[in-house]
């Protein structure tokens, strides 16, 4: 394209180096409104671990312990960096330093993405229409300012990517500063997640091709001794620099630099960690989604806009068969590197959860390609034809736009026209599996506690902790509470993230609690709840149950359960109360009561298998515990159960089986 088409009114640098300039103003000025995400809260004090482990020298190996969250296999260097930075200038909102550094990151990476589409289409205008597709695409955007994860890495591979493209360019001998910004940008990548080594096969492959793409020249060259002199060297500095220099902000990765890379490595690519998801309106482990999930994400999410670029940029190629070998390349090679992770991560069934947030790193050659079909698209078409293309792309353009306008700071929680918006998607796809709605509600009840918190500490109970937005008042207790089970705390307050909800009561209406006091919508959809706790009949029946007084719990519990009607674990200890009371007609009641909120509630389900094990009716708890297994197959409760069922029915072979699987 660089070579064959003329461009009219080439824009000077100036303005593609001032646009991205705007966008840094812009993103400053967004910083401090941005939320804060459940990853922070993790990655965080990981970071702080991390340079714990620096100062002691060694000696506070507290980062290396990570038998949960399995943190000590990422370098997330941009998280140690803002630990690092907190530590040192003892910055005390310490978030929105994160929210800063990580808008510079993001700033970075739209400037990254321009010189991208420079590089393949020569066009500093294609540049300033790649960064700001970039810039209106909520997915990425709305991650920018709190996941120093996926973004920095995301940056990490477009960086690289920019220096690959720059090298083919220069071969057979690319310059040595080539090499040195290439290296850094695969030790940056890598120092993130140690995924950044496939950014090395990706040079290597470039260097095949310029070969294979240059027959004749390329023979030459690989017969000619000087140029393996130039190149070893070359190749050498970048494989040392791009791996080695990732391990220096990597406690576990300096420990042992070739086997703790390599078994981080394994670990990222078959995540142990499996997280319920919602996806087309069911419930699924992350480990067990169908094999689209990416695909078909990436086709709801992405602005229309995007998607009309790409296919722009697909007629252009079929329509114009005279390009140069370079431009091919440059074109074949971002298609490959947007397309060869999604191909990947399906084939080997990589864990993925959370949307495609752990594949952002693929938008940016993604955008790249589709702001040159745009560019195509301006600078091909004749001018009556160009004027309703214009208007056509803005009105796009004006779609995610708005939404942004309409919901910062929960702006990544978009959905495009192929998913009927959002209104259709709220209860089929995971929502604000972020956490960024629960800002507005703990500022709002912060500022509403106002007097009633003087003179005593004010309870609160959150499936996400709202500290951080608290500043952490020393009048004011958070607990976390899973949103299923907040009969299990005592509080004043309640905040639930109407999230990990099973889509039936979503659609049904069935999952609200009884006296909101105030509910916060995102589009229309409701995003949090704020519940204040009128009486303490749940909270001390619980505690009967747990106490084994089962005749206090059920006479405290049925009062609780016509409080709160939609509280399936006020129904599930009531009813478990009443079958060790032997109360089973009273039980049966309870339960069918809790069918009608949730029919595939898994503690309801196993109490089911339990009276029927009581009753010594193996076989039909079998069948539901069976049931069970295929509802939810990590629900790990029912193995007991199951092996009990088993040895009573004579198939002592199954429970053996159980019993070493499980270590029971």
């Amino acid at each position: 394209m660089r070579d064959s088409i003329k461009i009219g009114d080439k824009l000077n640098h100036k303005y593609f180096w001032g646009f991205a300039g705007l966008l840094l103003v812009l993103m400053l000025f967004l910083a401090p409104g941005a939320a804060i995400n459940i990853d922070e809260l993790i990655h965080y004090k990981q970071g702080e671990k991390v340079v714990d482990w620096y100062y002691s020298k060694g000696e506070n190996t507290a980062c290396l312990n990570t038998p949960t969250s399995h943190l000590k296999y990422y370098g997330q260097s941009v998280d140690n960096l803002s630990a690092l930075i907190n530590r040192v200038f003892s910055i005390e909102d310490e978030y929105l330093i994160r929210h800063f550094i990580g808008a510079l990151v993001g700033l970075l990476l739209l400037l990254v993405i321009g010189l991208i589409t420079i590089e393949l289409t020569g066009s500093h205008l294609a540049g300033i229409i790649a960064m700001g597709l970039a810039f209106i695409s909520p997915r990425l955007m709305g991650h920018v300012y709190g996941n120093l994860k996926d973004i920095p890495f995301a940056l990490g591979y477009a960086w690289s990517i920019l220096f690959i493209l720059k090298a083919f360019k220069e071969m057979p001998n690319p310059r040595w500063a080539t090499i040195f910004f290439l290296a850094f940008g695969i030790a940056f990548t890598n120092s993130v997640r140690i995924g950044g080594l496939v950014l090395f096969m990706y040079a290597g492959l470039a260097f095949v091709t310029w070969f294979l793409i240059n027959n004749s020249e390329g023979r030459k060259w690989l017969a000619d001794t000087a140029f393996w002199k130039k190149i070893i060297p070359k190749a050498i500095v970048l494989v040392t620099v791009g791996y080695f220099f990732s391990l220096a902000f990597w406690p576990y990765g300096l420990i042992n630099p070739i086997k703790n890379p390599l078994e981080a490595l394994s670990v990222m690519e078959h995540y142990k960690i499996s997280i319920k998801q919602i996806f087309e309106g069911d419930v699924y482990w992350s480990t067990n989604l169908p094999w689209y999930y990416l695909p078909k994400w990436l086709l709801i999410s992405i602005p229309e806009i995007v998607w009309i670029g790409v296919i722009s940029m697909v007629v252009y190629l079929a329509l114009n068969k005279n390009e140069s070998n370079t431009y091919y390349f440059n074109i074949g090679f971002l298609a490959f590197a947007f397309l060869f992770p999604v191909v990947y991560v399906v084939s080997i069934k990589s864990n993925l959860y959370s949307g495609w947030r752990q594949m952002y790193f693929i938008y940016a050659p993604f955008v790249a390609l589709s702001a040159a079909g745009v560019w195509y698209l301006l600078t091909k078409l004749k001018k009556a034809k160009l004027i309703g293309v214009v208007a056509g792309l803005a009105i796009l353009a004006v779609l995610p736009v708005s939404h942004t306008i309409k919901t910062f700071p929960s702006d990544y929680i978009y959905f495009n026209s192929l998913a009927s918006f959002n209104k259709k998607a709220w209860s089929g796809y995971e929502y604000d599996y972020y956490w960024h709605e629960m800002k507005k509600a703990a500022t709002w009840l912060d500022q509403e506690l106002g007097e009633e918190r003087k003179g005593r500490k004010i309870a609160i109970a959150a499936n996400f902790n709202v500290g951080p937005y608290l500043f952490d008042r020393e009048d004011i207790e958070v607990n976390y509470v899973h949103f299923y089970d907040k009969i299990s705390k005592e509080w004043d307050y309640a905040l639930l993230g109407v999230n990990y909800i099973h889509p039936y009561q979503l659609k049904n209406k069935t999952w609200k609690p009884t006296n909101v006091v105030k509910e916060f919508y995102h589009l229309g959809n409701p995003s949090v709840v704020i519940v204040k706790r009128q009486d303490t009949c749940a909270v001390n029946g619980y505690k009967a149950y747990k106490s084994r007084d089962f005749e206090n719990a059920k006479k405290r519990l049925s009062k609780a359960v016509n409080n709160d009607p939609n509280d399936l674990n006020i129904m599930v200890y009531l009813a478990e109360s009443l079958l060790a009371l032997g109360e089973l007609e009273k039980m049966d009641r309870v339960i069918s009561e809790s069918e009608k909120i949730h029919p595939e509630y898994e503690p309801i389900k196993l109490l089911k298998a339990k009276k029927q094990i009581q009753l010594k009716e193996y076989k039909q708890a079998l069948a539901e515990l069976n049931n069970l297994v295929r509802i939810n197959p990590r629900y790990f409760k029912v193995i007991p159960y199951l092996i009990k069922c088993y040895e009573a029915t004579g198939e002592l072979e199954k429970a053996n089986q159980l019993r070493i699987k499980y270590n029971v």
